[in-house]
C-alpha cells in the first residue's frame, strides 16, 4: 500500500491541508465579511497545492476498499463537494488521487463484487466527463479510462445492469418529534408545498413521493449481484412534470458539503437508467412509492434541488453555477437548484 501517511515528505501534503484551510477561510472572509473560524478542510483527505493546481487523495474507506467504507456523503468521500468548492474560492483545476495501490491486472474487466468501489468510480467517471477543471492522478486514470477499465466495462455490461425496486411503502410514524424524516413527510403528498419549486406554470401537479432506491445489480436484483451499494440509499423525495423529472435531497440541520455529492450521485444515476438508457429500468409494475410512474412516463432532463433549512456556509449560488457548468464534452441535460425551506410551529415553508 502506497502510504501517505507518517512519512516525513508526507506530512508535508498533511501539512498543506492547513494552509490551504487558512486561505480558505481568508477568500471566505474577504468576500462574505463573516467569520470562518468554522469553516474546516476534512482531515481525511490529503490536499496538495502545485501551481495553478489543487491535488485532493482519498484515503482507502473513501473509495471502498477499507475495512469499513465512508458514506459518500461524509467528509472523507465526499470528493465532488470538496472539489466543487475548491474550484469555486480558488478559481484552480482540481485533481483527484487515492493513497491506496490498486492492481489494475487485477481489476481489469472484473468490477463485481464491490457496490461502494463501483460507485466511487463511477462518480468519479461521471464527474470527469462533465467538469474540464477536474482531472485525475495517473494510477485513477489507468483504472478508469484504460482499455479493460471501468468506463469499458460498464458500456459493455450497463445494459444488463438493473435498478431494485421499492418492495413496501413508507411506514408511517406517530412519533411527532421533528426530525428529518418527520420534515420528508410533511413535504410528501398530492398537496405538497414542493410543487412551488416545479418551474412550469402550467404544472401537473403530480403527488410528491418518498425514498426511491438507488442500488444496480447486474441482471437480476441479488445481493450477490449487487454493482452499486444498496443499502439505504435513496432519493428523498421525487416527482415528475412532463418530461422533467424532480430529485429533492433533504436535509434538516445538517449542513453538510456532501450534500453536492449525494445530489450528483443521485442525478447521474437517474440520468443513466431513464434518460440515456445506459442501465434497464425494472420493469416491475409496483405502486410502491409511486414507482409505476416511471414506467408510464419518458423523461428528457433531470433537475436535481438541494432542499435545506440551513446551508454549509461554503455553498451559495457561484458553487451551483458550477455545478451548472456541467457541458464540457457533451449536452447533459441535468440541472441544480438549491431552496430553502423554514420551520415554524411545527409547520414546514418554503423561503420566497
Amino acid at each position: 500500500m502506497k502510504e501517505y501517511y507518517g512519512k516525513a515528505e508526507d506530512r508535508v501534503k498533511i501539512g498543506m491541508n492547513d494552509m490551504i484551510g487558512e486561505e480558505l477561510r481568508k477568500k471566505y472572509e474577504n468576500e462574505h465579511s463573516l467569520p470562518s473560524e468554522h469553516i474546516k478542510l476534512p482531515s481525511d483527505i490529503i490536499f496538495v497545492e502545485k501551481e495553478e493546481k489543487i491535488e485532493m487523495i482519498l484515503k482507502e474507506e473513501a473509495i471502498g476498499k477499507g475495512e469499513k467504507n465512508e458514506n459518500m456523503q461524509e467528509n472523507p468521500a465526499a470528493f465532488e463537494g470538496w472539489a466543487v468548492v475548491l474550484r469555486r474560492y480558488f478559481k484552480k483545476d482540481i485533481k483527484l488521487g487515492i493513497a491506496v495501490s490498486l492492481n489494475f491486472e487485477e481489476l481489469k474487466g472484473k468490477f463485481e463484487g464491490n457496490g461502494h468501489f463501483n460507485r466511487f468510480l463511477y462518480r468519479v467517471l461521471r464527474f470527469q466527463e462533465q467538469y474540464g477543471w477536474f482531472s485525475l492522478a495517473e494510477d485513477l486514470k489507468t483504472i478508469i479510462s484504460a482499455d479493460d477499465g471501468f468506463d469499458d466495462w460498464l458500456k459493455e455490461n450497463g445494459e444488463s445492469f438493473v435498478n431494485n425496486v421499492p418492495l413496501q411503502d413508507n411506514k408511517e410514524s406517530n412519533n411527532d418529534k421533528i426530525s428529518e424524516n418527520w420534515v420528508e413527510r410533511m413535504l410528501a403528498g398530492k398537496e405538497s408545498i414542493l410543487h412551488d419549486v416545479i418551474e412550469n406554470a402550467n404544472s401537473e401537479g403530480n403527488e410528491i413521493f418518498r425514498q426511491l432506491p438507488v442500488g444496480l445489480f447486474s441482471d437480476t436484483v441479488k445481493r450477490e449481484n449487487e454493482v452499486f451499494a444498496r443499502g439505504s440509499a435513496a432519493v428523498d423525495l421525487w416527482t415528475w412534470d412532463g418530461d422533467k423529472l424532480y430529485a429533492f435531497e433533504l436535509k434538516y440541520r445538517n449542513k453538510m458539503v456532501g450534500i453536492i455529492t449525494e445530489l450528483f450521485f443521485y442525478a447521474n444515476y437517474l440520468y443513466d437508467l431513464l434518460i440515456e438508457k445506459n442501465f434497464t429500468l425494472n420493469e416491475k409494475n409496483t405502486k410502491k412509492r409511486g414507482y409505476h410512474n416511471l414506467l408510464k412516463n419518458k423523461f428528457k432532463e433531470i433537475c436535481a434541488c438541494m432542499l435545506v433549512d440551513e446551508i454549509h456556509p461554503l455553498i451559495d449560488e457561484k458553487v451551483l453555477e458550477i455545478l451548472n457548468e456541467n457541458k464540457s464534452t457533451n449536452d447533459i441535460k441535468i440541472s441544480y437548484i438549491m431552496r430553502k425551506y423554514n420551520m415554524e410551529n411545527g409547520c414546514v415553508s418554503l423561503v420566497k
